[in-house]
């Protein structure tokens, strides 16, 4: 569903099956923006988002975890793996919409998040 959306929006997607085939196709396509699932088999993405910090060339690509966990300890632990932001699953549109005006350089994605987006906080 995340992958229809992005594409009706525009968006080109590459996804990977687990956190190590994330990493490599990182690695290999540089993207504007990463939606990284928490739960993903063989590394997961806390463990994947470290990787990717790690990495020269993908140091300031965003790292948005999108995770089932609202608990606030998943989400110090994911901001301390070092992701940009943390969108709680089942999430609206307009919160994906907002991550997207937030990180991509776009004037807008649809006319519910230029309204809808929340304030940014420093």
């Amino acid at each position: 569903m995340l992958r229809t959306l992005l594409e009706m929006r525009g968006m080109r997607v590459v996804e990977a099956s687990d956190g190590e085939a994330g990493v490599s196709a990182a690695e290999e396509i540089h993207p504007d923006l990463i939606l990284m699932d928490l739960t993903l088999p063989t590394l997961d993405g806390l463990g994947a988002t470290r990787l990717i910090r790690e990495r020269e060339t993908l140091r300031r690509v965003p790292v948005v975890i999108t995770s089932g966990d609202a608990y606030p300890k998943a989400r110090e632990a994911a901001f301390a793996a070092g992701c940009s932001d943390y969108l709680v699953k089942p999430f609206e549109f307009e919160e994906l919409d907002c991550i997207l005006l937030k990180y991509l350089n776009l004037k807008s994605v649809s006319a519910i998040a230029v309204d809808g987006c929340p304030p940014e906080s420093d």
